[in-house]
């Protein structure tokens, strides 16, 4: 999960998040960082901040998948055979 999180901070700059929002993610990811590490880390501040990270991250998933399933449709539409029922 550390490694996960260092992947999140080191992508920070190409999620075209705004720069609030990018220091809003890394300051919840250096938090869940930092969390992950103690002998028992506190499970209600990692759900608590996995919701957050969820919360900035969520619609830059689903933008990332609309934008590939319409360009899967358009290139399907492009390839797709023709049929000649008659």
């Amino acid at each position: 999960m550390a490694e996960a999180v260092a992947d999140l901070i080191r992508a920070l700059p190409t999620l075209g998040l705004s720069a609030e929002d990018q220091q809003d993610v890394q300051d919840v990811a250096e938090e869940v960082a930092g969390e992950i590490v103690l002998d028992q880390p506190n499970r209600g501040r990692l759900r608590r901040a996995g919701s957050a990270l969820r919360g900035f991250l969520l619609p830059i998933a689903t933008g990332v998948v609309a934008g590939v399933s319409d360009e899967a449709r358009e290139k399907a539409g492009k390839q797709a055979p023709r049929s000649s029922r008659q």
